[in-house]
């Protein structure tokens, strides 16, 4: 089952840095910087993932509840909604920052040797999303439901025609790309046996 709408909090939001208001789901990556002086920084992840508040999607007629649990945030539309808080060399993370990772069972840098940064890609009540996922009864302790669940809800920002136009896109690179190493692989094959 697909549904498009506005996300609503359930039981609360994620206090996250840098944002006013809450977040029902956030993507996070605390990178460290491997560059090497007077040079551009060099990014390497050391953590990440993602934090979902129970949430559901309204459509206008109607909530449909996702099953927090199986959530996985689709990342790629994220990008214009990520920003990085910088955590320079040498000064304390700030209390925000520190807690968010904690609350993560991220350690956090103390007071880093060289500079680190957390990106953050939140998803606030009102944004659009289109989820996708299985209907059936989620059974959990103190709370059940009928919603999204399964091994995997897959929640995409955006709406569905915007959704589905990227997923068209990326499936026409990959069949073209796909065709075109099956031909260059039928080529070399018949050169080998060619005389």
């Amino acid at each position: 089952m697909a549904v498009d709408g506005s996300l609503r909090a359930i039981d609360g939001t994620l206090t996250v840095p840098g944002l006013d208001g809450g977040a029902l789901a956030c993507t996070y990556a605390l990178q460290k910087d491997r560059g090497f002086a007077h040079r551009s920084p060099v990014w390497v992840t050391l953590a990440e993932g993602e934090r979902v508040r129970p949430l559901a999607v309204d459509d206008g007629s109607g909530r449909v509840r996702l099953d927090e649990d199986a959530v996985t945030v689709r990342r790629a539309r994220l990008a214009r909604r990520s920003y990085s808080i910088d955590l320079p060399e040498g000064e304390p993370v700030p209390d925000a920052v520190a807690s968010f990772l904690a609350a993560s069972g991220v350690d956090s840098p103390d007071r880093p040797g060289v500079d680190h940064r957390l990106r953050l890609a939140p998803l606030a009540p009102d944004n659009t999303v289109t989820a996708v996922g299985e209907y059936d009864r989620v059974t959990k302790a103190g709370d059940a439901f009928w919603g999204l669940s399964g091994d995997d809800v897959l929640l995409f920002p955006g709406e569905r025609d915007a959704v589905r136009d990227r997923l068209l896109r990326r499936y026409k690179w990959l069949t073209g790309g796909g065709a075109v190493m099956t031909l260059v692989g039928v080529g070399y094959a018949a050169m080998l046996f060619v005389p």
